[in-house]
């Protein structure tokens, strides 16, 4: 029996979620099968209903008051010569940087840019805390160069929808997993990976009490959310609020009640 050639051979991967962490995932798979494998079929599928690269927490379509916790100078997608690692090394623009070269022309300013957008690139600085809406911008522009990149033999696809079931693949050695969509559509693959990032999730106990105890008393209540997420319309101008905790989450909350509805 005659042996498959190498470009017979394809290796499948689902990466389940396509944000930053699946984008930044395929870029290191890409680069090291372009430098160490690249007679081997590679064929990536990436299942989010979110656009590969900002994903769900990155969203553009969400307040321009909201922050990123690091600054310009300190946000890399690529990696660079001060990284020790045994992958390639393949340079890239920082954010800083990726702001810079859109300012000179070298990178074209992204189609969806409102003028919210735009004069956060024209006046950013290296020190500044950019939106959480400008990473997204970067972000989507590295996730396309990643696949520009590429080796002829891979291949990237996204698939517009939500994983509810991975199943492991047979008993024998090499059996493929499948992955479910909610379309029902049916994915194969050699490997699967979760890259799901920030995960909602059921209500604990305590936020159960407490919801009950607001509920008792006429109070309003919400749970832990991603703050981006949460309907705050019903909070009246001028009540008291209470935040329990004082991390991200809680600065996010104090600035969309008091500057994201006119006040301060």
């Amino acid at each position: 029996m005659s042996q498959p050639s190498p470009w017979q051979l394809r290796v499948g991967i689902v990466i389940i979620g396509a944000g930053p962490a699946a984008v930044m995932l395929l870029e290191r798979l890409l680069a090291s099968h372009r430098r160490d494998t690249p007679e081997l079929g590679l064929d990536v599928r990436l299942v989010d209903p979110h656009p590969p690269g900002g994903g769900r927490i990155w969203r553009r379509d969400q307040s321009p008051l909201l922050k990123l916790n690091s600054m310009f100078e300190d946000v890399a997608f690529f990696t660079d010569a001060s990284c020790q690692i045994e992958g390639p090394v393949e340079p890239g623009p920082t954010l800083y940087e990726w702001v810079e070269r859109v300012r000179a022309g070298a990178i074209d300013v992204p189609e969806w840019a409102d003028e919210v957008l735009l004069r956060e690139i024209a006046t950013a600085a290296p020190a500044e805390f950019p939106t959480r809406r400008r990473p997204r911008a970067d972000i989507d522009w590295a996730s396309r160069e990643t696949v520009r990149r590429a080796a002829p033999t891979a291949a990237v696809r996204w698939h517009e929808d939500r994983a509810i079931a991975v199943n492991e693949g047979g008993r024998a050695e090499g059996d493929p997993h499948t992955v479910r969509l909610a379309s029902g559509t049916e994915l194969r693959a050699d490997i699967v990976v979760h890259a799901l990032g920030h995960n909602g999730s059921q209500p604990e106990a305590e936020a159960l009490r407490l919801g009950e105890f607001a509920a008792r008393h006429g109070l309003g209540y919400v749970a832990p959310a991603f703050t981006a997420d949460v309907d705050l319309d019903w909070v009246g101008a001028g009540d008291d609020v209470i935040v329990r905790g004082m991390g991200l989450a809680a600065v996010d909350l104090t600035v969309l009640l008091t500057e994201g509805r006119g006040g301060r």
